[in-house]
């Protein structure tokens, strides 16, 4: 599956309780709607990208350009309960309602905790088009 390049249109269900605003990690680009994690050295960054000591913090609602040298951008991440792409090789299926789920990049999930994948959330629910309903928790628990 590939990353998300723009600003995605990310459905969710119900009310998610928690914003979170923090600074991103350099070389890492946020759109919304994309899922975000966050690293050891607190900073956003792009979920499954090589290390599965990242924590999942939500779905990205702004990123901005912070005022600084660099142009670092600052990200505002929500929890809840949102719609990614399911994996085509690794579905998530209905057998795995309330189980784990696994971030492959920002916007895809799948079945299995393989590779530098990144705990997404808790299936919430298989969509009637195939794509996976995510309870996403920061912490998670």
């Amino acid at each position: 599956m590939a990353n998300v390049t723009a600003d995605r249109d990310t459905l969710a269900k119900g009310v998610a309780t928690i914003l979170d605003d923090r600074s991103v990690a350099t070389g890492f680009q946020p759109f919304a709607g994309a899922m975000v994690g966050v690293d050891a050295n607190g900073r956003a960054v792009r979920p499954g990208a090589g290390s599965t000591a990242i924590a999942m913090l939500g779905r990205v609602e702004v990123a901005e350009v912070a005022a600084t040298a660099n142009d670092q951008y600052v990200v505002r991440s929500r929890t809840g309960i949102f719609k990614y792409d399911n994996h085509p090789g690794d579905t998530v299926t209905n057998a795995s309602l309330g189980a784990d789920c696994w971030a492959d990049d920002d916007q895809t999930v799948a079945n299995a905790a393989t590779g530098s994948r990144t705990l997404a959330g808790r299936v919430f629910e298989i969509d009637a088009d195939g794509s996976v309903w995510v309870s996403i928790n920061f912490p998670h628990a």
